[in-house]
């Protein structure tokens, strides 16, 4: 986690600490003191800034989601954010949630595995989640913003968090066919697991957002009812352009490691592994998640992600968060964690008519 997810979604925290800092300061009477307390209130007040515009944005996004998915939405939350669940847990609705780790493939002489959340009651057929995390393509940890996870099995989805390999070893498509693969072994043990190999909805985080939006607008299985994006990397030569500072990421090096060059070098490289360049009329509808102060993914990835699917008549929403910067979901309670759960739950609900429990 770094220090800007850090201010933005955990800083409510700090601010708490500067408002009561600030008033005991005023409160004293201490003319030494008076500077050092509107400071504090006024560094608390800024602090609550993604707060108030979480507030702004819970009023609109029921309306946006059903706009975007239909009437069909299921949510166990009345409303997308609440300053009591800021200080919140949902350790009760956690608590009977099973987990098991499966070896979905043996690629390259090594295992790759998956971790599956259920609510244990695997005599019903329900909908399942394939989580695929971020890394910058050089990094697979399953096990990374798993607080979701069983949020979502305690619903009653099934949830596969699906490792990968990465580069540089192992370059594109290796990344995208371990997605198939797992697709494969989660479909051939349905019975086993409890889950109705016809309703799969893919959930990519930056990297990840990559290869599920990929596999969503690429691959041949139609069992595939909805894809969703966290800040993933839409259109790779337009990434490759436009890169952030380097002293945040290196960009242009962590493309030639994953793709074996640059544009000018792999250009069909470049062209088969954008997402952007395969949305149709049949892809599956989208949801769409981007900070607007991200500074290693481009808000405008997602812009023209959006604009893509608008021109092809997808249902989809982009969900643009004023305060946020890449991992905004990093705090599961958080604003970013509370408006994206309440609008993932909602996708859910409508592209596989399932109901909250």
């Amino acid at each position: 986690m770094n220090l800007s997810v850090a201010v933005r979604e955990y800083g409510y925290w700090l601010g708490i600490i500067n408002l009561l800092l600030g008033i005991f300061c005023l409160l004293s009477g201490h003319p030494a003191r008076k500077v050092p307390g509107l400071l504090n209130l006024l560094s608390g007040t800024l602090l609550f800034v993604p707060v108030l515009q979480a507030l702004g944005m819970s009023d609109r996004l029921h309306q946006q989601l059903t706009q975007s998915f239909g009437d069909s939405i299921s949510v166990s939350n009345k409303v997308p954010f609440s300053i009591i669940r800021l200080f919140g847990s949902a350790a009760e609705r956690l608590r009977d949630v099973e987990i098991s780790t499966h070896v979905y493939s043996r690629a390259a002489g090594r295992e790759l595995k998956l971790d599956f959340y259920s609510d244990g009651d695997l005599a019903l057929r329900q909908p399942c989640v394939v989580v695929l995390a971020g890394g910058s393509w050089q990094r697979s940890d399953r096990r990374r913003f798993a607080t979701l996870n069983p949020y979502l099995a305690s619903l009653g989805y099934r949830v596969a968090a699906v490792e990968y390999r990465t580069a540089p070893e192992f370059r594109f498509p290796s990344a995208l066919d371990d997605v198939r693969v797992a697709l494969s072994y989660l479909k051939e043990n349905a019975d086993f697991l409890g889950l109705d190999p016809n309703r799969f909805v893919l959930l990519g985080r930056s990297a990840g957002a990559q290869l599920a939006l990929l596999e969503a607008y690429t691959g041949t299985d139609d069992h595939i009812c909805g894809v969703v994006s966290f800040y993933g990397a839409i259109d790779l030569p337009y990434a490759y352009a436009n890169p952030p500072d380097p002293k945040i990421v290196d960009v242009r090096r962590l493309l030639e490691d994953y793709l074996g060059g640059s544009p000018n070098t792999d250009e069909e490289v470049y062209r088969e592994a954008s997402p952007i360049n395969f949305v149709g009329p049949d892809s599956p509808p989208t949801l769409i998640f981007h900070g607007d102060r991200d500074e290693m993914v481009s808000h405008e990835q997602s812009e023209r992600l959006a604009r893509r699917l608008t021109d092809s008549s997808v249902a989809h929403l982009l969900v643009s968060l004023p305060w946020a910067t890449h991992g905004f979901d990093h705090n599961f309670y958080g604003p970013g964690g509370q408006i994206s759960t309440y609008a993932v739950e909602a996708f859910l609900s409508a592209v596989t008519q399932s109901e909250v429990q």
